[in-house]
């Protein structure tokens, strides 16, 4: 397994990648639903070789949050988790669709909510504890990237609602 700042330069250099066209069915073989889990007891990502690249990166991202949590790393959380929201929105159209119409079968879209969504979750308590402090350009970061996140987060139950 990767150590922490390897998955999430990873994860940066998809962010960026991520911009350019039929971005993800390029790394995604699609179909791939169910084939990819975390055995928490013993620490291992376990896959197959059909597997998505994205999902295992973002399951790989998954455990390096909780690092970033365990250890407080305001900064790093503040830019894993912009990463996972660019990358979502990169890679999606104005109706929030995108790529991913062309996956049929695989989680990717999922697996990457579910991990914005923990990562702002690791955010949101790094802010309540730094404003309890003091107002300061991490927390103004943080704070923008919560709202960030919390947008994405709306748009998707705006377009499950239709």
């Amino acid at each position: 397994r990767p150590l922490l700042f390897v998955s999430c330069q990873v994860l940066k250099i998809l962010r960026i990648l991520s911009k350019g066209k039929d971005f993800l069915p390029k790394l995604c073989p699609g179909g791939t639903t169910g084939n990819l889990r975390l055995d928490y007891d013993q620490g291992v990502l376990l896959y197959k070789k059909d597997s998505c690249y994205v999902q295992i990166l973002l399951k790989q991202v998954e455990v390096s949050l909780k690092c970033i949590e365990s250890q407080r790393l305001i900064e790093q959380a503040v830019n894993t988790t912009r990463d996972l929201i660019t990358l979502y929105s990169n890679t999606t159209d104005g109706t929030l669709i995108g790529d991913y119409e062309k996956l049929p079968g695989c989680d990717c879209q999922l697996i990457l909510l579910q991990v914005i969504v923990y990562a702002l979750r690791i955010c949101a308590v790094m802010l309540k504890d730094i404003v309890a402090k003091e107002d300061t350009p991490t927390s103004t970061r943080l704070l923008a990237t919560c709202r960030s996140g919390i947008l994405i987060l709306y748009q998707c139950v705006l377009r499950d609602v239709e």
